[in-house]
């Protein structure tokens, strides 16, 4: 790939594993593929001006006691779309006019944050069923039998 031309994709470290996968050849199961929320970097490596799909990020950090999900849903959070992150749902920054995030603009754009804020909701009523430290989460029965024999032993 050339490198005299600027790169300007929106990407992010979602896009390593499905990338390598393509590289690599490796088939991807139906269930795999539900799951992967990044796209391959390969028809950008080919042609710096292949056609991007518009997407938006959510970068998320969860790590909240058992049955905080709810109160911690706009935690340690960001959307983040082409021009604009959303952080912790009460800060707006316009990342072409400010790259260092150093101005809030949330008031200024109030359709942006619209439209960010239902995208966040859409990734969490999505991905929270699926995250072990939710309100949401049993463990199966299998899990709580090893675990306890696990445990038990290293009690001993």
């Amino acid at each position: 790939m050339p490198t005299s031309r600027p790169r300007s994709k929106f990407t992010g470290e979602i896009s390593v594993l499905p990338t390598l996968l393509e590289v690599t050849g490796t088939p991807v199961t139906s269930r795999l593929k539900k799951q992967i929320e990044g796209r391959s970097l390969v028809p950008f490596f080919k042609d710096p001006n292949a056609e991007w799909e518009k997407r938006t990020l959510v970068h998320h950090a969860g790590g909240w006691k058992r049955g905080d999900a709810a109160k911690s849903k706009h935690e340690r959070v960001a959307i983040q779309n082409e021009q604009f992150t959303l952080v912790f749902n009460k800060e707006l920054y316009d990342l072409k006019a400010d790259p260092g995030e150093t101005k809030n603009v949330i008031a200024e754009h109030p359709e942006i944050v619209k439209t960010l804020r239902k995208a966040y909701d859409k990734w969490w009523e999505k991905v929270t069923p699926r995250m072990i430290n939710e309100d949401q989460y049993e463990e199966p029965e299998s899990l709580k039998k090893n675990n306890k024999a696990r445990h038990q032993s290293f009690e001993k």
